[in-house]
C-alpha cells in the first residue's frame, strides 16, 4: 500500500485527470494482490521458523529488502516500458552491461531511494526479530500444531489471492478501461512473482525502421473493401458463435473424408461465405479467444490472456462496437471464470459477461464443463431477443471439449465414430440447426451477421493429415439472411485467420478509423497474406504456396499442398516471417500492437 502511494505521487501527473473515487478504488482493488505478494514473501520467514527458529530477520532481511528495492526502481521505470515491471523485464539489466555509469546517473536517486531503504528496512528487521537461536519445533504439542496447520492455511489462502476458483493472475487487475489505472491496482512484486520462470518473448529487431517490417505484413495493403451493395437502413448485429474444438478435416470441407460430422453447416456454409483455408492462431481456446475478439495472434509460448503483457493496451471489438452505440455480450456456459474469459472479455471492451451462474436451469449441467450446448443455444436466442439492437454478441460452445459429454437421450450418444470428439461435433451442430430455427422467427434476425468459427482444431481423427498445417485449420463462415451471393472479387481462397474477424466486422459495419493489429487483414480486401503459427521452438510461415518450418537456426521449404513435397528456398517467404516477428515482439513490448 505504502509503495502504491510512492507510484502514485511520483507518477502524479499521469493520473491528474481521475477522480478520487476512481483512484481509492485502485488501492482497494489491490489489496488482494498486495496480500499475494506479502504472502510469498512470508513463506521463507516461516520454513525458516519451523526448522531452524531464532534468527529470522535473516530470510526476512534477503526476500523484503531486493523486492522492495526493485519496487522503488520500478515507480521510475514504468515509464519506460509503460507496465509493471516482469521477470523477464530484467532482462533489461543485460543492456546495462558497459553503461554502468550512464545508468547511474539517469537514476541516481532512485538508486539512492533504494539504498536507503535497505538500510531502515533492514535496522527494523533486526530490531523486531530475536537474534538469539532457538531449538526447532516440538511437534508433539497439539497447540503448536494447530497453530501451525491454520498458518499453513492462511499461507495457502494468501498465495492464491482469497477463495475464488483460479488463483489471482495479473488479468485480474482489469478493473478500469485505463491500462494505467490497472497498473496502479497491481503491485510490483506481484509481477514478478506471477513471470517468474515463464519464457519471455524475445524482442525480435530485424529491419533497422519499423515501417520496412510493416510493409511485409498483411495489414500492409489499404485497397478498397469489396462489400454487399446493400442499404440495410439500419446497423447490423453481429453474433459470433465460437465452435469449440471445430476441425476443418470434420466437416464438408474436407475433400478427403467420406462422411462429414457437420451436415447442418455444411448446408449453411454453401449461402454464406466460407473460407476453405482458414487457420485458428493457436491450439488453445484460451488463445482464439484473443484472436477473435482482439485480433491478437497466439505468436509466443505463454497466451496473452496469462502473460505479462496482458496488462497493455489493445483494442477489442466490443471497444469498438460499444463506441458505436452496440450493446455488447459474452456468453458460455461454462463455470463463470473459466480460463479468465470473463477478465479478458471485460478488458476487451465487452460489457456483460453471462456465465453458467447465469443460466437459468442449472440440471441442464453436464457435471464437467458447464451447460450441454442445445439447452445454451436456445437460452441464448431467447437471450438475443431480449437486447436492444444494434447488440454484438459472442456465444462459446463447450459440449464438443474432452470429455465430449453430450446428454444420454440424444441419438447422438449411440453413433459409431471413430473418436468420441465426432459425436460431440455432430451434437453441436445439431443445436446449431435449432439455434437457427428459432433465430429466424426472431424480428432481430434479418439484420444480423453471423460468425462462425471454430475456437482451435481438436484431434486429427478423419484423415492420415501429415503436415503441421492441417492443425490450424478450421471452418470460418460469414452469414447474413439478406444476402445470397456475396461480391464475386473476395477471394475464397485467401488465408483467412481468426484474427482478420475484428478488421472483417469494422469493414462489413463501416466503420472507419478502428484500430487493428497489422498482422491481420479483413477478408474483404483483396491481395497476397500469410499466416503464421508458432509451436514452442517453431515457426510455420506459409503464403499458400510454400511452407517455412524454422525450428532454431534449421530452415525447411515444404509444398502446402503436398507436405511430403520439399520446395526450393523461398527468401521473400523468410523476410516476411522475420517482419512478422518484430511487428509483434515490438508491438508487444511497446504497448503498441494496434495501428
Amino acid at each position: 500500500m505504502t509503495l502504491r502511494g510512492q507510484f502514485l505521487f511520483w507518477n502524479g501527473p499521469l493520473f491528474a485527470h481521475e477522480n478520487l473515487s476512481d483512484l481509492a478504488k485502485a488501492f482497494w482493488f489491490g489489496i488482494p494482490f498486495d496480500l499475494v505478494a506479502i504472502t510469498w514473501t512470508l513463506v521463507p520467514v516461516v520454513l525458516w521458523g519451523w526448522f531452524i527458529r531464532g534468527l529470522t530477520w535473516i530470510p526476512f532481511f534477503l526476500f523484503q529488502i531486493p523486492l522492495w528495492a526493485i519496487s522503488v526502481i520500478d515507480i521510475e521505470m514504468w515509464n519506460f516500458w509503460g507496465r509493471r515491471m516482469t521477470f523477464s523485464s530484467l532482462e533489461i539489466l543485460k543492456e546495462g552491461q558497459g553503461k554502468a555509469t550512464g545508468i547511474a546517473a539517469d537514476y541516481g536517486i532512485w538508486i539512492f531511494l533504494s539504498i536507503l531503504v535497505g538500510i531502515l528496512f533492514g535496522w527494523f528487521a533486526v530490531r523486531i526479530f530475536k537474534k538469539e537461536a532457538k531449538p526447532p519445533f516440538k511437534w508433539n504439542s497439539k497447540r503448536i500444531i494447530l497453530e501451525q496447520i491454520i498458518i499453513l492455511i492462511l499461507l495457502i489462502l494468501g498465495t492464491r489471492g482469497g477463495f475464488q476458483k483460479k488463483p489471482l493472475n495479473l488479468v485480474n487487475a482489469d478493473h478500469f478501461k485505463k491500462a494505467q489505472m490497472n497498473q496502479l491496482t497491481l503491485n510490483t512484486n506481484f509481477t514478478l512473482l506471477k513471470s517468474f520462470k515463464k519464457t519471455s518473448l524475445t524482442r525480435e529487431k530485424h529491419f533497422a525502421e519499423k515501417s520496412e517490417a510493416l510493409k511485409r505484413v498483411n495489414g500492409r495493403l489499404a485497397s478498397q473493401a469489396y462489400l454487399p451493395n446493400l442499404n440495410f437502413g439500419q446497423k447490423q448485429n453481429i453474433v459470433i458463435l465460437i465452435l469449440e474444438s471445430f476441425s476443418w478435416e470434420y466437416t464438408g470441407l474436407n475433400l478427403q473424408s467420406k462422411k462429414s460430422y457437420t451436415p447442418f453447416l455444411d448446408t449453411l456454409m454453401k449461402k454464406s461465405l466460407t473460407f476453405p483455408r482458414a487457420f485458428a492462431s493457436g491450439r488453445r481456446s484460451i488463445e482464439g479467444i484473443a484472436a477473435i475478439l482482439s485480433g491478437i495472434p497466439a505468436l509466443m509460448e505463454e497466451p496473452f490472456i496469462t502473460s505479462e503483457f496482458s496488462t497493455n493496451e489493445f483494442v477489442g471489438v466490443g471497444h469498438v462496437l460499444t463506441r458505436n452505440g452496440y450493446d455488447t455480450s459474452f456468453y458460455h456456459g461454462g463455470g463463470n471464470g473459466t480460463m479468465h474469459f470473463d477478465a479478458f472479455t471485460a478488458k476487451a471492451g465487452i460489457q456483460n459477461y453471462f456465465g453458467s451462474h447465469e443460466y437459468p436451469n442449472p440440471e441442464d449441467n453436464d457435471g464437467v464443463w458447464g451447460i450441454y450446448d442445445r439447452p445454451y443455444l436456445k437460452y441464448f436466442s431467447s437471450e438475443l431477443s431480449k437486447k436492444k439492437e444494434p447488440f454484438f454478441s459472442t456465444l462459446f460452445t463447450l459440449s464438443s471439449h474432452q470429455p465430449y459429454k453430450i446428454p444420454k437421450y440424444e441419438v447422438f450418444e449411440n453413433f459409431e465414430t471413430p473418436h468420441p470428439i465426432l459425436k460431440a461435433v455432430a451434437y453441436t451442430d445439431s443445436s446449431l440447426e435449432d439455434f437457427f430455427k428459432l433465430a429466424e422467427r426472431q424480428s432481430w434476425y434479418q439484420n444480423t451477421l453471423f460468425v462462425l468459427v471454430g475456437d482451435h482444431t481438436g484431434p486429427q481423427v478423419m484423415t492420415d493429415f501429415e503436415d503441421q498445417v492441417s492443425a490450424y485449420r478450421i471452418p470460418l463462415v460469414f452469414f447474413h439472411p439478406q444476402i445470397s451471393n456475396w461480391p464475386a472479387e473476395i477471394d475464397r481462397n485467401q488465408l483467412a485467420q481468426q484474427i482478420d474477424i475484428p478488421a472483417s466486422l469494422y469493414d462489413f459495419l463501416r466503420l472507419k478509423d478502428s484500430e487493428t493489429v497489422a498482422l491481420s487483414r479483413s477478408v474483404f480486401r483483396p491481395g497476397q497474406k500469410n499466416f503464421t503459427a508458432f509451436i514452442p521452438g517453431t515457426y510455420l510461415h506459409t503464403d499458400g504456396k510454400t511452407v517455412l518450418i524454422e525450428r532454431a537456426q534449421k530452415k525447411t521449404f515444404i509444398d502446402f499442398e503436398n507436405f511430403n513435397q520439399i520446395r526450393p528456398e523461398n527468401p521473400e517467404l523468410e523476410i516476411s516471417l522475420k517482419a512478422v516477428k518484430q511487428v509483434f515482439s515490438e508491438g508487444l513490448w511497446d504497448n503498441a500492437l494496434y495501428f
